[in-house]
């Protein structure tokens, strides 16, 4: 036969007896603080809508039309040499593509396309297109755009 304890509590052989030197730790202010700190920085940010963005549209893939427009190719060397093509003209001066430019926008292109070679450095394209820039700001609903041609 099984031996009854002397309590009247049947659990009391199951019950471990803590004793007094066993430290608690009570975190229930802890997440207090918590959930304050959590309403409260809800509570003062300030949630805004994103802003409006005034991103031009991309024309990357769309075919432009070079029989209408004035073109100018960069083919790659030492000096990389700037190819007026409808004077058809070659010349490694960036200061003559503004003429070239104005040219071609006073015959009714409204269109500017500058050609480069991969090999091009990149400064030089900047030079041959800030060039053109100053004369294209000077016509209304002038386009210009930027292409990178490979060696056959």
């Amino acid at each position: 036969m099984a031996r009854q304890s002397s309590s009247s509590d049947p659990d009391a052989a199951f019950t471990k007896q803590r004793s007094s030197n066993d430290a608690e730790l009570d975190i229930t202010p802890m997440i207090d603080v918590t959930f304050l700190l959590l309403i409260f920085f809800m509570v003062t940010s300030t949630m805004q809508p994103d802003e409006v963005l005034d991103i031009p549209t991309s024309v990357h893939g769309l075919g432009v039309e070079a029989n209408s427009a004035t073109l100018i190719t960069i083919s790659a060397g030492e000096p990389p040499m700037i190819n007026l093509v409808g004077e058809k003209s070659l010349t490694e001066d960036p200061e003559l593509v503004g003429p070239y430019v104005r040219a071609g926008m006073d015959g009714g292109s409204r269109h500017v396309i500058i050609k480069a070679e991969r090999l091009v450095r990149h400064g030089f394209v900047q030079k041959v297109t800030r060039e053109a820039n100053n004369v294209i700001k000077e016509f209304d609903g002038a386009k210009f755009s930027i292409a990178v041609e490979d060696k056959p």
